[in-house]
Order: structure tokens, then C-alpha cells, then sequence
């Protein structure tokens, strides 16, 4: 189950995650948001991008590393 130490803390790490999801490079903020924000497919982001599902599987995949690597930084501090 959830603890009440873990339900205090899920709004600050939300918070860190949305400040680090704002720094990442446009393309990558874009598919980020419009897969995770907005719950939108591939497909349909690649459509709003402009671009394949190939490419927005890679802008994701280079978000998810970014971010991870930032967030365990953050983390460590």
C-alpha cells in the first residue's frame, strides 16, 4: 500500500517531474506531453509532429534517458 510519507512526496516528485519534462528539447518535451499528458498513440503524435512513429518512438526513448539520468541527479542533491 501507499504510506502517508510516499502520498506527501507524490506531488513534490510530480512537481520535479513536470520541471524536468519543461527542459527537455522541444521535439522531446512535445512527445512526451502529447503521449503521457494526454494519453495520445504514437501514431497520433507522429501526426501532430509531422513526422513518423519510428521517429517519435526515438524522441521518447531519448526523453526517457534524459530524464531518467536528470531525475537521479536531482535525486542524489
Amino acid at each position: 500500500g501507499v504510506t502517508g510519507v510516499q502520498t506527501c512526496a507524490l506531488p513534490i516528485l510530480a512537481e520535479a517531474v513536470r520541471a524536468e519534462v519543461d527542459d527537455l528539447p522541444e521535439r522531446e518535451r512535445e512527445a512526451v506531453l502529447a503521449t503521457y499528458f494526454d494519453a495520445s498513440s504514437a501514431a497520433d503524435v507522429a501526426g501532430l509532429l509531422g513526422t513518423s512513429v519510428r521517429a517519435v518512438e526515438g524522441l521518447l526513448r531519448r526523453a526517457r534517458a534524459r530524464l531518467g539520468a536528470r531525475l537521479q541527479r536531482s535525486a542524489a542533491d
